[in-house]
Formats: C-alpha cells, structure tokens, sequence
C-alpha cells in the first residue's frame, strides 16, 4: 500500500507524557487515528505509519564536474521499533547521490532504522555533480519493508566551462620564457589574458594577451607566448592565463613557475638562514656598481631598503635586525644594474 503525507487535520503544541499532554512544541495528530502507549511510556499513533517531508531544495545548478549540495528533511511515525526504513535513488547511475552526511558516505541508497518509539527523523543530504552539459532529473523513493511512501523528485541542470585546461607550462629560453599551453575544448571563449609576478602574494599584472583560436571547439588547441627577460634577468617568475568568455565572464588557470639564473658574475649569500642579529648578505662580484636592498614581509609590505655602492672583489652588508619586528616569513630583495634577485627567508 501507499502512504500519504502526514496533513494534519488538527496540530496540537505539545509533548506527551503519560500523565496527558503538556505544551511544549509542535506535533501533528490524524484524530482519525487513536492514540496508544508505548512500552517506552510515549503516546504513539496508532494505525498506519505516517510520513512527513520538508523539502526546500531548489532546482540543482552546477558546471560540468564541479558539487552542488543541498538536503530536506523528513520524519516518520508509527513504524515498529528498529523497523528498517529505506530512502533509494532511481538513477543510481546519474549525477545524484544521497547522504545522511553532508560530507561522506554519499552513495545511491540510505538503510535506517526506527528507534524504539517507531519514529525516524533526518537530514538527508543530495549531491548533484554532472558529468554531461543539460538538463537531470531523478527520483527518490521512501519505503519501509512491505510499504512505499510519498517520493522526493529532483531536478539538475549543468553548463560547461568555457575552457577544459589540457596543460600549461612555462620554461625558460634564450634570453625569454616561453609559456605553452593547450584547450581541450573551448564554449563562447574569447582571448587568453598573460599575467606575471615576482611575489603572488603581491599580485599579477598583465603582461600580453592571445586571441582564442576557436571560440568554440571539441578538439586540442595548442597556445604559446613568449615574454623578454630585459627586464626579468633574477629569481622566480610566477605566471597565470586569465581567461576570459565573450560575455566577459573570466576565470583563472593554476599558476605555473620559472626559475631564472641569478646575477652574471654576481654571487649573493644570506647567513645565516634563520637570521639572527648577527646575519650578513655576502656579495661577491667582478665589477662596480649601485646596489638596492629590500627587506620585505610576507604581505610585500616595505619593512627596510638601502643604497650601496659595490665594488669589484668581495663585501658584506650587515642586516638590520631590529627592523624586523615580528617573527616570520621575509625576502630579501636586490637590485644591481636593473638585475633583480629575490631570497626568501626566516626570522625566528
């Protein structure tokens, strides 16, 4: 047999005892059934057990691959004490899953069972992550052994991203560094927006832009661009691809690295690393020059910077400890005839 909805026809605000009922929370009553007590000492209905569903979840909306998460709630009258209670997926195959978990355990059915009063009340958690663009339906059925109750219907809809990344690498080569990447498909995509830093906490900017080869393609499309290195001879470039739709929207690639040779000549050592107050930069180089030094912390937030002049043969500089309040994470940047060189290190 069907079981229909608990629909009240009176809803009494209380809690029931075996001395009678005193008013405390809400509970919903059919006065065509009677009531009879529990070997637990609680009024339970009697008759046919009753099923009651919350559900305030909205059509599912996801991309292609990414989780959209929502639940309803449900409780369950006059079952047999520890009476089983299945709550099943139609398609267990589709982009659907169940959980009573909002983090594990997701999977096409859910087995529960009554307590000793015959009644089950839960969250039931439903995840929605598509594999294919469109629209998803799925059905989910509630049973007991020998009986179906009223069904939660559920509904999906996925888009796909406008660029499926395939790779993206960066390399260096004579006198550049060549970034290389490639699409496995593109949807309304428009251009490919390069940006670089020195330091990602401080930021990208954009160095070039790449006009999209198909806006909309199925197949692997191949990109590269190549930036100078007159102005990036040092340290460790960082580079991402903005992306961005012919509507606009954008999103970003993972971020890729570059380790480029230090100075020519120019030898630089910091020690010791953890600083202490007796930390010097050792400079070793064959010519004369400027030379610009910055102490940083970990936000890029300015914390020390000079000017030296250097000369042919070996030097050092003492670091201020002292202007280094905190304990933390710095670098140590320096600038020798336009050559930028970064170090990163430790103040304990």
């Amino acid at each position: 047999m069907k079981f229909k909805a608990l629909i009240p026809a009176v809803a009494l605000f209380c809690c029931m005892t075996k001395q009678g009922f005193t008013s405390t929370s809400p509970f919903f009553i059919n006065t065509t059934v009677a009531a009879t007590e529990s070997a637990a000492g609680l009024k339970v209905l009697g008759g046919e057990p009753y099923f009651y569903v919350d559900n305030g979840m909205s059509p599912f909306e996801a991309e292609v691959g990414q989780e959209h998460l929502q639940s309803y709630y449900i409780e369950v009258f006059n079952l047999a004490p520890t009476e089983s209670f299945t709550i099943q997926l139609t398609d267990p195959a589709g982009p659907f899953s169940i959980s009573t978990s909002s983090s594990s355990d997701f999977g096409s059915s859910i087995e529960l069972s009554a307590t000793n009063d015959g009644v089950i009340t839960r969250y039931i958690w439903v995840k929605y992550v598509p594999e294919t663009a469109g629209g998803h339906v799925a059905t989910i059925q509630h049973s007991t052994a020998s009986s179906e109750l009223e069904a939660v219907n559920v509904e999906g809809n996925a888009t796909s991203l406008p660029v499926k990344w395939h790779s993206f690498t960066a390399r260096k080569t004579e006198g550049a560094v060549l970034l290389e990447w490639a699409t496995a498909t593109e949807t309304n995509n428009s251009h490919f927006e390069v940006e670089w830093s020195g330091n990602p906490l401080n930021g990208f900017e954009q160095t070039g832009r790449v006009e999209s080869k198909a806006h909309n393609s199925e197949w692997l499309t191949r990109y590269s661009y190549q930036l100078p290195l007159k102005d990036h001879t040092a340290g460790t470039l960082y580079f991402r691809l903005k992306q961005v739709d012919i509507d606009g929207r954008f999103e970003y690639s993972k971020i890729v690295a570059v380790e480029l040779a230090g100075f020519a000549g120019v030898t630089l050592t910091l020690a010791p690393n953890p600083v202490t107050d007796a930390t010097f930069l050792l400079i070793s180089t064959p010519a004369e020059g400027p030379l610009e030094v910055q102490i940083r912390d970990s936000s890029g937030t300015l914390v020390w910077q000079q000017f030296y002049q250097v000369y042919k043969g070996s030097q050092q500089i003492k670091l201020p400890y002292s202007r280094m309040p905190a304990a933390g994470l710095y670098v140590l940047l320096t600038n020798f005839r336009g050559e930028v060189n970064r170090q990163w290190f430790i103040r304990l």
